[in-house]
Formats: structure tokens, sequence, C-alpha cells
């Protein structure tokens, strides 16, 4: 991208790539120490890591990668539903009222159970592929949009996003990156 300059002071002077405002905002802090241990009388190594960052850090930073749902979240969605239709079917099948003797209804719903597992397992797989398949376009895109955004600049004097097509304040300029 070539540097252009803010729309509002005219100069480059107080503009940095978003990359290198993040990493000047973030802040990781990497440390050890010993301390004794009274239950079993040895000295003990604590390792501890803390990451603060700048409220502009904050702000610059992008929306969230999208994702896809897991195999336990698809398999879980399914049972959920599956589930109360087999209770359901099973009082539609078999006639019977799960009021009256307990025997009549939880044999039938019982014996329809598997079978809705069954189903689960086949569907869940088949959601996961088409899932991957609808998301893989989504992401390509993400990392498009994240790059370019990356590589865009903001003024610290003006507190504005800008790249050569677009400018706006940090929230507005991702929310265009990310959504356009």
């Amino acid at each position: 991208m070539d540097h252009v300059p803010c729309p509002f002071c005219g100069t480059l002077d107080y503009a940095q790539t978003i990359r290198a405002v993040f990493n000047e905002g973030l802040s990781v802090t990497k440390g050890s120490a010993v301390s004794f241990d009274p239950s079993t009388g040895k000295l003990v190594n604590t390792f501890y890591s803390s990451e603060t960052r700048s409220d502009l850090c904050t702000r610059l930073t992008p929306v969230v990668r999208p994702g896809g749902m897991s195999a336990h979240a698809f398999s879980s969605f399914f049972l959920l539903l599956l589930l109360p239709v087999t209770f359901i079917l099973t009082l539609l099948v078999f006639k019977t009222n799960p009021s009256s003797d307990l025997l009549q209804w939880v044999i039938p719903f019982a014996l329809m159970v598997p079978p809705a597992i069954g189903v689960s397992m086949v569907l869940t797989p088949i959601c996961m592929i088409i899932n991957y398949i609808l998301r893989s376009n989504s992401r390509i895109q993400w990392d498009t949009s994240e790059r370019i955004y990356a590589s865009s600049l903001y003024c610290h004097q003006d507190d504005v996003v800008f790249d050569n097509e677009y400018w706006g304040i940090p929230e507005e300029y991702a929310y265009y990156m990310f959504h356009r």
C-alpha cells in the first residue's frame, strides 16, 4: 500500500501502520519465582505470565475470526433436537399416555432412542462438512481483510485509521474492513 497522507492533518508525521501500533501497545511480562512449599518441605519454581494492552491497542483489535462449530456442538445439537422428537413420536406411534403405566411408554421410548442417536451420528459429519465448506470462504475473506487492516495507517494526532479508499475512527474502520 502506498503511504497516503492523513485525510485530516495532511501529513504522515503522526501515522503508523496498525500492526506497529498494536505491537507497541501490547506488553507481555514473563517471570519466575522460587518459593518454599511447607507441605512438601521443598523449594518450588513458580512461573507466571501476564499480558496488558493499551486502550488504543484494544480499540484497534480486529473482530474475531469466523470459526466453525465443533463435532461436539453438532452432536449435542442433534441429540437435544432428536430426543424430544423421539418422545413425541413414541407417544403418537404407540398411542400411550405418559400419565398411565410407566412401562407403557418408557420401553417404546427406550427402543426409539438408539435410532435417534444413529441419525445424530450420521447427520453430524454431514453438517460439519457443509459448515466447513460454507465457512472456508468467510475465513479466506477474513484473512484478506486482516492483512489489509494490519497495513492500514493510524494517525495519532487525529485518532483516525485510513487507507487509499476509506477513513474513520478505529471502531468504524474495523467494522468497514470486516463487513464489506
